[in-house]
């Protein structure tokens, strides 16, 4: 809602002080918080990504024992329905 201002001028207080806030040299404005804070992240994702490297899958040969058989059935992760075949040993 908007409130008529009774004098007509605008009240510079508030200004003043955000303005003291951002330039200080002491304290850590936003966009600097955001900047050191988003490169802190990138850094730490860019190292977990390159620490550990997950091997390829290898595929296994036929057993030479058992049966193997191929079964049909229908994926349960969602409601699609779509259509999976295993081997099945």
């Amino acid at each position: 809602m908007l409130k008529k201002k009774s004098q007509g001028a605008v009240k510079t207080a508030r200004m003043n002080v955000a303005a003291a806030v951002t330039d200080s040299s002491s304290g850590v404005d936003r966009r600097g918080f955001l900047a050191r804070s988003g490169l802190a992240v990138g850094g730490l994702a860019a190292i977990t990504a390159s620490a550990a490297r997950v091997a390829p899958a290898e595929a296994q040969g036929a057993a030479a024992a058992g049966k193997v058989e191929l079964k049909k059935s229908v994926c349960t992760h969602c409601s699609v329905g779509c259509t999976v075949i295993a081997e099945v040993e």
